[in-house]
């Protein structure tokens, strides 16, 4: 065998070896991750649009952040391995200010570096939103002084949610006590890639995203993944065998058992007409509704005299109405009054309805732009609710069910 062959001999063999070293690597890294891949990505989804996160909670790389963490940081080894496991948190900072911020209205991704952080986007009016600030504000609580940094950053859905002092209004109104970076034009959620309300990130210490949820539910998931993360970082606690918290009062819903859909009343928002549509008018010029003597379900039907100003339909009658047939046990009205002096009366199946945010006349004073609730039943039930509007100048964005 002359010195040609040898030559070839030699190269076969390291690419031979070669090649089952790159499998036995591809393997390892599989099982590390439990081999689970990546959710389709989903479609946008509005405030209150995407109800309940349904499916088991994704990492926007290709496995999931499901399976026991990776080994501690720290080794340019172990850093290799993450970095084709999970993907980087971005960098972003403030643009328009923070409230309940540790300096004032400067904070960014920098403040979370040797941190287990946990980035939440919300917005004040979305009810999936706020059914979470219940465990979000406990998890503050039981976590923080063990290392935890909760980020919340609101990025609006609607332009009322874009003013400061609303975000405001709402932090004080919910007794929030984390961290809320405002995020008007969605830089930071874009650098997020994020596309949902809510959507929660947890990050490691070493800036990899470590596991995601989107939409609520599955607590007691995202808080065994905290503890994992904090355990990992101080390998002095013992956090894995502590029980899940307990949020007494929260609003939880059976979205099996929920007929209707988030309804917008506003042209350049709704993704279906109304139910009793005039001829096509001039934006923003009041126009005469009247409902007709049946309904479909899932419709909304107005009657006065409204004006489309695109992300509301506004009341400009002194009087009028909303009606809507449903299947659920709470609705829930985005809504605002221009001069703060608009009250509704809700009759159910024709018969007056006081609410939990009815004052001692049954009626419901509407003022700031924000979420109320218009109807809670104790089961969830198929029924027509007709809201009784006084005073113009309401200004009606969505109905979401629970």
């Amino acid at each position: 065998m002359d010195f040609k062959e040898n030559a070839w001999i030699a190269v076969l063999a390291v690419l031979l070896i070669g090649g089952v070293a790159f499998f036995a690597v591809s393997d390892a890294l599989k099982a590390g991750t439990n081999g689970n891949p990546l959710p389709p990505a989903s479609p946008s989804s509005s405030a209150g649009g995407n109800p309940s996160a349904s499916g088991s909670p994704a990492t926007p790389n290709s496995n999931s952040a499901s399976g026991a963490p990776a080994a501690g940081s720290g080794s340019s080894s172990n850093i290799a391995l993450k970095e084709l496991q999970y993907p980087r948190a971005p960098s972003w900072s403030s643009y328009q200010g923070v409230i309940n911020g540790p300096r004032g209205d400067t904070f960014s991704s920098e403040d979370l570096k040797g941190k287990v952080a946990l980035v939440d986007f919300w917005t004040y009016s979305c009810i999936n939103c706020l059914r979470t600030i219940p465990y979000v504000e406990a998890w503050e609580q039981r976590y923080g002084p063990q290392g935890l940094l909760i980020v919340d950053i609101h990025a609006p859905e609607f332009d009322f949610e874009k003013n400061r002092g609303n975000v405001e209004m709402a932090v004080k109104r919910l007794n929030l006590t984390t961290i809320n970076v405002l995020d008007g034009e969605h830089r930071i959620w874009s650098a997020f890639g994020n596309q949902h309300w809510p959507h929660m990130y947890l990050i490691h210490a070493d800036g990899f995203i470590r596991y995601d949820h989107i939409g609520e539910g599955s607590y007691d998931q995202t808080e065994s993944q905290i503890r994992a993360l904090l355990e990992e970082q101080n390998k002095s606690m013992n956090m894995t065998s502590a029980s899940p918290i307990s949020v007494s009062g929260a609003n939880t819903v059976d979205f099996t058992q929920v007929g209707s859909p988030e309804l917008y009343f506003g042209g350049s928002s709704r993704r279906a007409p109304l139910g009793n549509s005039p001829p096509v008018g001039v934006p923003g010029a009041a126009l005469s509704y009247t409902p007709p003597s049946s309904m479909e379900a899932n419709r909304i039907y107005l009657n006065g005299s409204w004006a489309d100003d695109g992300e509301d339909m506004r009341l400009a009658s002194e009087t009028g109405d909303i009606l809507i047939t449903y299947h659920a046990k709470a609705v829930h009205l985005v809504a605002d009054s221009m001069d703060n002096k608009s009250s509704v009366q809700v009759f159910l199946d024709g018969q007056p309805y006081s609410g939990p945010e009815a004052g001692s006349s049954g009626s419901i004073a509407i003022g700031p732009s924000r979420l109320y609730t218009m109807v809670l039943t104790s089961g969830y039930e198929t029924h027509t609710a007709r809201i009784h509007i006084t005073g113009s100048g309401l200004r009606a964005y969505s109905f979401t069910f629970g």
